[in-house]
């Protein structure tokens, strides 16, 4: 991580864009103290979690003035340089988006979009945008026309693990949870790294609201893709609690942006497969 990122890291911090570093094992995260909203707000966050209360920011409150939440909630975990997660923000504006990657470079490079972004005003422009046939539409990096919200105002990031975030997220809170073109482990050694295990369907589907809660999941690994349903597919024979669904929802509604390595791995020869599965 450069010594700009870091600072603007920093300073995102002290402004209240990230996660509290102060939870306790045990306690959830209550998400409407993160965004400094009211407990009278009408959107409820769901009942019997353990409020935790957020790091004290001199300017925290300031960030969502006037901003309305429309009771909904994404994560996506593992958002690499934050493209898709700055990108899906600014299409939904009133959805709470929350973003976890433990690698430091890449929430150094979204800190510092976002913080440029905000001090300027305008959102940042992802420069590969899908457009529907599997090639990508190639924009310049030029700003955006200003828009009357402000910039990233339901954007907070967790810089660290997003499977441990999990466990601090109350249940019956998020309604979708993104996880695009994590690490394969393609090694057969390897496979218990993998991100998807059983124990973390059974996180996902605590905190994914019942009936409509929804996991995507990208990958360009043929391995990681038949791994994934897999044990999808296990879990829902043994315990039930899953449905897959088909067709897959219009990316552009999820996925509206085409990585880097993405773009690649096109390049290499390999091919993007998706999954949707909702709670029940």
């Amino acid at each position: 991580i450069s010594r700009a990122q870091r600072s603007a890291y920093n300073r995102m911090k002290e402004r209240g864009y990230t996660f509290p570093t102060d939870v306790k094992h045990g306690s959830f995260i209550n998400l409407k103290q993160l965004y400094q909203l009211s407990d009278d707000d009408d959107n409820e966050e769901s009942k019997g979690a353990t409020e935790q209360k957020t790091e004290e920011r001199e300017d925290a409150v300031t960030i969502t003035k006037g901003w309305k939440w429309d009771g909904s909630t994404t994560l996506e975990i593992g958002f690499g340089d934050g493209s898709n997660l700055l990108t899906y923000s600014q299409l939904h504006p009133n959805k709470m988006c929350l973003g976890a990657d433990i690698h430091s470079p890449g929430v150094g490079t979204l800190m510092k979009r976002m913080e440029e972004s905000i001090n300027n005003g305008i959102y940042w422009k992802c420069p590969n945008m899908y457009n529907g046939d599997g090639n990508n539409n190639e924009n310049d990096a030029s700003p955006q026309e200003e828009k009357e919200e402000k910039p990233y105002q339901n954007v907070r990031i967790y810089a660290g693990d997003g499977i441990k975030l999990l466990s601090y997220i109350p249940s019956n809170s998020i309604d979708d949870i993104l996880l695009t073109f994590p690490d394969p482990w393609p090694n057969n050694g390897h496979y218990k790294w993998r991100v998807i295990q059983i124990a973390t369907l059974a996180e996902m589907k605590r905190v994914l609201k019942p009936n409509t809660g929804r996991f995507y999941l990208a990958t360009d690994a043929v391995c990681f893709h038949e791994w994934t349903h897999d044990i999808f597919t296990k879990v829902v024979k043994e315990e039930g609690g899953w449905r897959e669904v088909t067709p897959i929802p219009d990316r552009r509604e999820w996925l509206p942006v085409m990585s880097k390595y993405e773009l690649k791995g096109i390049e290499e020869g390999r091919f993007t497969m998706y999954q949707c599965w909702e709670s029940c």
